[in-house]
């Protein structure tokens, strides 16, 4: 097959979207299918590299933080992509190229597949300050991406009930997104010893937040639980960067953590599994996520997890087997305890974790995709 995927994210944005869609990408290429990516650029300008266009755009920022909005459609565009002749469109945004695609859709009489990676109503702080209009505008963003699509693709039973709540499609496939496994098993061991370092004393339990730093990642309250454990000698990785970092620090330093907190800023890509190996467990505190493919990362890179309870990790984060899951203070101190007092356990909970990650294999992926496509455009496999 002939595949367009469309993204208002992609390299060099590090997201969720972005692993998502170069995952995708890289299976479906091994499965022997044509791939063309079309995206954003970060400037006004048109360009092309290898498969991917990347289309001019402006900054909208303000509505969202390194977010961006196409501002013209050139023409190569429509000529490269109708040349490519796509079989199907999977779009991965409800923007700017799921604009054009819908467009290039129409004139090619070919399926749109469509996939939900956000929960709109966790991010209407952004966007929309009241939160009942908020709803209802992500809700209509939800029933009008559906009502263009062939099929729905959600990577997780919480995304899919935040589909049928706002009224979009029935017709709704659950496919969790992939992560490179290969990829996350190679790390740099200069890299891992100089963050190994930063904790100041080996035999720290090292902990690790690997996020965008937001609001409704909620990574204030990991500080606060955190600060309430006392004679426990650890250290906080916090890897990533974005709009609340500035919060974060002033609390660390309100809450006495500063030196037992370190701000990493953003991570090259190729350098987040260096992170995953050189920590002893991984923390998430946030309640935002559709799938949280750094859970996946986490558990292929052999670090067990301790993650507030939410619908979008049910079966990902098994309790007492690769990590555990949280729903007050007593039960996150519990589990930092548990790790601490044993560490032979970070090694048997890190070998099920790498076990439990296989389900988010690229080729597994991948195929799960394939099969969408092939029945929305009114194939099945043999």
């Amino acid at each position: 097959m002939n595949i367009l995927l469309s993204s208002d994210w992609y390299s060099p944005a590090v997201n969720g979207v972005v692993s998502s869609v170069k995952a995708l990408s890289k299976g479906l290429i091994l499965r022997g299918h044509n791939v063309l990516i079309l995206t954003l650029s970060n400037d006004r300008n048109y360009h092309e590299e290898e498969n991917v266009i990347y289309l001019p755009s402006v900054s909208v920022s303000k509505l969202y933080p390194g977010a961006r909005l196409s501002v013209m459609y050139p023409r190569k565009a429509y000529r490269r992509i109708l040349d490519f002749k796509p079989d199907v469109i999977h779009t991965n945004c409800e923007f700017s190229t799921f604009l054009i695609s819908k467009r290039i859709a129409k004139k090619l009489n070919i399926p749109i597949v469509h996939t939900f990676h956000t929960v709109y109503e966790d991010y209407i702080h952004y966007f929309w300050p009241s939160t009942k209009l908020g709803k209802m505008l992500s809700r209509y963003v939800v029933r009008k991406a559906s009502s263009i699509s062939s099929l729905i693709i959600v990577p997780s039973a919480k995304t899919r009930e935040m589909v049928l709540r706002s009224g979009g499609m029935k017709t709704i496939r659950v496919i969790p997104s992939a992560v490179d496994i290969e990829r996350l098993s190679r790390y740099d061991i200069k890299l891992r010893e100089e963050i190994e370092k930063r904790a100041g004393d080996v035999n720290a339990l090292k902990l690790l937040v690997l996020s965008r730093l937001a609001k409704e990642k909620n990574i204030d309250e990991i500080l606060i639980y955190l600060s309430h454990i006392r004679n426990v000698n650890f250290v906080l990785f916090i890897v990533g960067d974005g709009p609340y970092r500035k919060n974060l620090e002033d609390l660390t330093k309100k809450l006495n953590l500063c030196g037992k907190v370190v701000f990493f800023g953003q991570a090259d890509p190729n350098d987040v599994s260096s992170y995953y190996h050189a920590c002893d467990v991984f923390l998430s505190s946030s309640k935002s996520e559709t799938q949280g493919l750094c859970y996946a990362e986490a558990l292929s890179s052999h670090i067990p997890i301790i993650a507030r309870k939410d619908d979008a990790i049910r079966g990902v984060v098994i309790d007492g087997a690769n990590g555990f899951q949280y729903e007050n203070e007593d039960e996150f101190r519990k589990s930092v305890m548990f790790f601490y007092e044993d560490r032979s356990q970070i090694e048997a909970f890190g070998k099920r974790a790498f076990e439990s990650s296989l389900m988010f294999s690229i080729d597994a992926f991948s195929y799960r995709v394939e099969k969408a496509y092939l029945d929305a455009i009114g194939k099945v496999l043999p």
